[in-house]
């Protein structure tokens, strides 16, 4: 009068997970940017043994120690891993991962950075789950000018300024103009100006100009322009002084 039967339960999960940039736009070199990366379990059972997976692309610098709500975090090179034992049903973990960026080019580059998660736990659903952070990076020059004159000269003499511009930004200065004006209190010795398609980073160009000096002191002033960002102005532009002796030149007939 009675009958009995059993039916085994196998556990089965659904994980899914996102990824967010703190900011979408970012200049290369120092500036940084936060990827927020949230694996949830839907369940209806709780996933064990779960790994999210960061393989930071080309381009992206991880800076700091990543953190983590719950679970252990470990990096080798560009790849970043979360291990979490047991995800229950219903709950979710979150993974914070602090970059910055590079691009030595003088045009926008685009990184996409892609996190995964898996489970031991069968899954409702036959692909891996993945999040997807895009985020703009803009170049970044630091262009920088420099101007020499002997520090002292003779009405008559000829000498030489040496102007220098240089690109100390980590990526690639495009469309650099310098320009070059030596003068005295009454006008304009000599100016002259040059064009640069573009200044790798880390790259310097010397320019000497010959002049005669004038009788009166002398001030020479250099000054650079890019058409990549530079947040740095201050070192745009400089100046160098000369003091002139005057010198006489009698004859007596």
């Amino acid at each position: 009068n009675t009958a009995t039967a059993t039916m085994s339960v196998t556990d089965q999960a659904s994980l899914t997970i996102s990824k967010v940039a703190g900011s979408t736009t970012v200049y290369a070199g120092t500036a940084t940017t936060s990827f927020v990366i949230v694996v949830a379990n839907a369940g209806p059972s709780a996933a064990a043994n779960v790994t999210v997976t960061d393989a930071l692309p080309v381009g992206a610098n991880l800076v700091g120690t990543p953190v983590a709500s719950t679970g252990t975090v470990s990096v080798n090179g560009q790849t970043v891993s979360l291990v979490i034992a047991s995800l229950a049903a219903n709950t979710s973990a979150t993974l914070t991962v602090v970059v910055n960026f590079s691009n030595a080019t003088s045009v926008n580059a685009v990184v996409t950075n892609v996190a995964s998660a898996t489970t031991t736990t069968p899954a409702n659903t036959p692909t891996t789950p993945t999040g997807t952070g895009t985020v703009t990076v803009v170049p970044l020059a630091d262009v920088v000018t420099t101007i020499s004159l002997p520090s002292t000269a003779t009405a008559g003499q000829t000498v030489v300024a040496t102007v220098t511009f240089a690109n100390l930004g980590t990526s690639t200065a495009a469309n650099v103009t310098g320009t070059v004006v030596i003068g005295t209190s009454g006008g304009s010795v000599t100016s002259t100006s040059y064009t640069f398609t573009q200044l790798a980073p880390n790259e310097t160009q010397t320019r000497t100009i010959t002049f005669t000096v004038p009788v009166s002191n002398v001030t020479g002033t250099s000054a650079i322009t890019a058409t990549t960002a530079d947040l740095n102005l201050a070192n745009n532009t400089a100046t160098a002084t000369m003091s002139v002796t005057d010198q006489a030149s009698l004859t007596i007939s």
